[in-house]
């Protein structure tokens, strides 16, 4: 999201499988997920975002926390409060270590994008201790 947003490539792109194309449902989860997010409509009381808000574990629980928080729902979700103390800022940062996984014909172009785009996450990197539901 945050590389589309930075290259503007959000006028020819939309995540909601439901929309006309162009625009998004405003009622599911994807439209929660990743619209919601970059400044596109969608409402939070929708019965598929609710769903899914209140399944445990939470489904892609990081980016619904995360979103949660970026777009200050917070209160919407008492529920999710323990969760949600946390700083989530790091979830649009870069994993460092993830260099390491990328093939090698691709990984210096790849990892220069990545790295022009995005901030490192600083150590120790949050994303290796994420446990949010005990299942």
């Amino acid at each position: 999201m945050e590389i589309c947003q930075k290259e503007k490539l959000l006028p020819y792109l939309n995540s909601c499988l439901r929309g006309d194309g162009t625009n998004g449902c405003g009622v599911c989860w994807k439209c929660f997920l990743k619209n919601g997010p970059l400044g596109r409509p969608f409402d939070i009381n929708g019965k598929e975002i609710q769903i899914f808000l209140k399944r445990r574990p939470l489904p892609t629980a990081t980016h619904a926390l995360w979103a949660l928080q970026h777009l200050q729902l917070e209160s919407k979700v008492p529920e999710l409060s323990e969760y949600l103390e946390q700083d989530l800022s790091w979830w649009t940062c870069y994993y460092p270590p993830a260099k390491n996984i990328l093939q090698e014909r691709w990984q210096e172009e790849i990892w220069n994008n990545i790295s022009n785009y995005l901030s490192p996450m600083k150590q120790p990197y949050p994303v290796e201790s994420v446990h949010y539901f005990e299942d």
